[in-house]
Formats: structure tokens, C-alpha cells, sequence
């Protein structure tokens, strides 16, 4: 593994990873993508029109988390020490990132003042994502490793431009 496969946990480009889940989940499962973005103070967001059901929107809520599970999984995730995280490390950043999307994924922001889930809730959102999300998009990376860049380097892009990158890396 070279260097420029491992991504910083705290890094600009592990954050467009995130929104490139997201975003070509959306895409596979019949949702427009009408623009990414990151945040100069850190974060971003994957703007995304919907029409289909729970299962949909579960599915896009999901695909930021996926993407982290994957680059966690590969060896990829690390600190910025360049240390591996241990699989504790990992669920509790996984968890952290995921707040708004476990607030899309259930509906309703379930955090509350404790500024921490329920467990149960946590559990259900990981393992929806490892079963459901991951296998869809781990096949779809070298796409949405290529949306990452080109948003890492424009810090916005547009719903054509990714539909664009998927089109290409899947064969149409």
C-alpha cells in the first residue's frame, strides 16, 4: 500500500470520500445528486432530490458511513500519527461523522443534550450499512475515489459532473 492510499481520518479528501458515498449511493439507487460540496471549516453535504421510499433514503444516509467502513477495512483509515485505528477508534469516529446522517436515516434526531445515540440505534445504523451499503458500494470505489478528487480539488461539483464519473467508471 503506497502512501496516497491512506487517508487521513481529520483530512479534506477523507471528507469528499464521505460525500462521494453518499452521492453515488443516491445515484444506484435512483436518487438525483444535485450538487457536493465541503465546507471551509470542515464538514460538506450531498445535496440529493428523492422520490423513492424509507429503504432509499436509508441506503443514501448510509454511504458516507459504507465508504469509511471500506477505507477501514483495506487498511486505508488511519490517524494522523499514521497509527491504524483499532476497530473501537473506528466505530466511535464512524459514529461521530454519522450524526446527521443517523438524523436521515431515522428521521428524527435521537441524540439529544447526552450528544450521544442510543446504542441500539448506533447498531442498527452500522449494521444496515455493513450489510446493505457496503456490498453495493465496494465495487463502485475507483468511482467514487474519482468524484472525491475532482471535488477535493473544486471543493463543489455538480450533479452532472458526478453522474458523469459514475457513467464512466460503470461501463455507460
Amino acid at each position: 500500500m503506497t502512501s496516497s492510499n491512506v487517508v487521513d481520518h481529520k483530512s479534506r479528501r477523507y471528507r469528499a470520500l464521505h460525500e462521494a458515498g453518499h452521492c453515488v449511493a443516491a445515484l444506484l439507487s435512483g436518487a438525483d445528486v444535485e450538487f457536493l460540496e465541503l465546507f471551509p471549516e470542515g464538514g460538506g453535504r450531498c445535496r440529493v432530490n428523492r422520490s423513492g421510499d424509507t429503504q432509499q433514503g436509508r441506503l443514501i444516509a448510509c454511504g458516507g458511513y459504507a465508504v469509511e467502513f471500506i477505507l477501514y477495512r483495506s487498511g486505508r483509515l488511519m490517524l494522523p500519527t499514521g497509527a491504524k485505528l483499532t476497530d473501537k477508534d473506528f466505530i466511535n469516529l464512524g459514529m461521530a461523522n454519522a450524526w446527521d446522517d443517523k438524523k436521515s436515516f431515522f428521521g428524527a434526531d435521537h441524540g439529544g443534550d447526552a450528544k450521544s445515540w442510543p446504542l441500539e440505534m448506533d447498531s442498527e445504523f452500522m449494521t444496515f450499512g455493513w450489510k446493505q451499503v457496503v456490498p453495493l458500494l465496494t465495487p463502485m470505489m475507483p468511482a467514487i475515489e474519482a468524484i472525491a478528487n475532482q471535488l477535493d480539488a473544486q471543493t463543489t461539483l455538480s450533479g452532472e459532473e458526478a453522474r458523469a464519473i459514475v457513467a464512466q467508471h460503470n461501463g455507460g
